[in-house]
């Protein structure tokens, strides 16, 4: 799973590299942990990999790291739809809809660069080839 965590991470896929570093985290996986004891002691480059990728998706200061990586990330990447998500979510209810009885343009505008993010990510995805052999799979 860590190999897989480290390639996602190269492609810049932060959306699935969080699945994988949330399902390296769940409990079945977690009772594991003599066996990341082992790996720390066989591979310490790998582990150590492994804790910069945990804590390049940590949750501590809004997400402040991934959201740098994130800036300096290709174009073709695919974010972490949580982060904007909480954005979208915290600015809808801490923002009021109307201000001053008009509409709070503000609010709006904010709501929308964070949703014009994840649209520009899905404009600039890659044109993957379909492999016909596989496609009766």
């Amino acid at each position: 799973m860590m190999k897989v965590a480290y390639k996602l991470r190269d492609m810049d896929d932060f959306h699935s590299l969080m699945g994988v570093l949330a399902g390296i985290k769940a409990q079945p996986v977690y009772r594991l942990a003599p066996t990341f004891e082992v790996v720390q002691q066989m591979d310490f480059q790998a582990y150590r990999r492994y804790l910069s990728l945990k804590k390049l998706m940590s949750s501590q200061k809004l997400f402040s790291a991934y959201r740098l990586a994130r800036q300096t990330a290709s174009a073709q990447c695919v974010p972490y739809l949580g982060t904007y998500l909480q954005d979208i979510t915290a600015i809808n209810e801490v923002k009021e809809d109307m201000k001053d009885g008009k509409v709070n343009l503000t609010k709006f505008l904010q709501i929308s660069k964070a949703a014009a993010t994840v649209l520009q990510c899905k404009k600039l995805a890659p044109e993957i080839q379909i492999d016909k052999s596989s496609e009766c799979y």
